[in-house]
């Protein structure tokens, strides 16, 4: 009888070590996912430029902050109008020493150390 009864409990320990498995490879399916589609919207903006201007790698970038400000980055690009200011810096390797026109420059400098720690 004790000895069916803690059989039945390993089953039920291995079962739940099984499904615990399964729930993290899907989450981590689900993470790399994620990170390519951010990486792939990224490239598509000038805020790629702008990482690589602050000498930040996207795969870095792209890991170490969390989605909600990676998707704040990504809206204030597009909805950006320093475009022309944007472009002579990076494009035309224009100096700007004041780089507060991009609407992302703060938050990428607050998250440098995050990126920087990430590595």
């Amino acid at each position: 009888m004790i000895h069916g009864f803690l059989s039945l409990i390993v089953t039920l320990l291995v079962i739940n070590a099984f499904f615990i498995i399964v729930s993290r490879i899907k989450e981590s399916r689900r993470e790399v996912q994620r990170h390519r589609e951010l990486t792939r919207r990224v490239r598509q903006l000038r805020l790629c430029k702008m990482l690589s201007y602050l000498g930040v790698e996207l795969d870095e970038y792209a890991r170490a902050l969390p989605p909600y400000d990676t998707e704040s980055h990504v809206r204030n690009c597009k909805g950006c109008e320093a475009l022309e200011t944007c472009d002579a810096c990076l494009r035309d390797g224009k100096i700007v020493w004041d780089m507060n026109f991009c609407p992302n420059y703060g938050s990428l400098i607050k998250h440098s150390k995050t990126i920087a720690d990430h590595r």
